[in-house]
Parts: structure tokens; C-alpha cells; sequence
């Protein structure tokens, strides 16, 4: 919603009704799709998924848009970050699906190794700095996680 807001604050309310015609339209075609009994006839599971592809197109209607204005950089380390992290996460989400099947206690292992794997990915790519492992091993520290846990729950 910021860049809506970008796009609106800039007195551009048609690019804001186009937009929300685009979602109009997109919400027609992917409710047909996801609910009909003639497509996917997946019923709430497509109401569901309906969402997210209205949430994904409105979103990226105005990343589009606002960076097109000139007011938003898109390419920035920390999105290109975030996009890494979202990434690694579906692929690991979707690998603990098939995992759960064939190993009883599958999550004690898909935490350690997703943490492992994403912190390595990071850090490979150029994104994992000395302030972020700095900031991550004080997190690992037990004795000040406990401290600062018990501080909070103090106050």
C-alpha cells in the first residue's frame, strides 16, 4: 500500500482506477479459474489462492507503477535481499512437504538445515556482511538471549 499511496499522493488517481480496473479483471478471470467445476474446482483453497493473486497483481501494478514515477528503487540490496530469503523459503517449505512423508521427526531437521543453507546462501551472494554474522552470533549467544528475554518480560 506505500506505493499506492506514492501513486495517489501524486495526483495520478487515474493510474489508480486503471490499476483497479486490472484487478477487476484479474479477480474475474482468476475466480473463474480457481473455483469453476469446469477449471480447478478447488472451492475455498481457490478462494484462498484468488487472494493472493489479487494481492500479487495490485502489488506489483504499483511497484511498477511507482518505480515508472521515479520515486521508488526497486534494485536495491535489501529488496534484492528479501527476495533471496522469500525464494529459499517456498523452495524449503515445498522440500519439507516431501521430507514430512518419509522422515518422522522432519522439522528438527529442516531448521537447522534452512538457517544453515540460507545464512550460506547470503553470504555467498555478497548480502551476509560482518555486522549481519556479528548481530547473528549475538543472537546465537544463549546467556544474552536469555538476559534480554528475561529484561523484557521484567519491564
Amino acid at each position: 500500500m506505500p506505493y499506492g499511496n506514492i501513486i495517489t499522493g501524486m495526483g495520478k488517481f487515474n493510474l489508480a482506477v486503471i490499476i483497479n480496473i486490472i484487478r477487476l479483471v484479474t479477480f474475474l478471470i482468476s475466480i473463474y479459474i480457481f473455483i469453476s467445476p469446469g477449471m480447478l474446482n478447488l472451492g475455498a483453497i481457490g478462494l484462498a489462492a484468488n487472494q493472493l493473486v489479487l494481492n500479487l497483481t495490485r502489488n506489483s501494478l504499483f511497484l511498477y507503477f511507482a518505480n515508472k514515477l521515479g520515486e521508488v528503487h526497486l534494485k536495491s540490496n535489501n529488496n534484492i535481499r528479501h527476495i533471496i530469503i522469500i525464494c529459499w523459503t517456498f523452495l524449503t517449505y515445498f522440500i519439507s512437504i516431501y521430507l514430512k512423508k518419509f522422515i518422522l521427526l522432519w522439522w528438527l531437521i529442516m531448521i537447522p538445515i534452512y538457517l544453515i543453507t540460507l545464512y550460506l546462501i547470503l553470504h555467498l551472494t555478497g548480502f551476509m556482511k560482518k555486522e549481519h554474522w556479528r548481530l547473528l552470533l549475538d543472537t546465537l549467544n544463549i546467556k544474552k538471549t536469555l538476559k534480554y528475554a528475561y529484561n523484557e518480560i521484567k519491564e
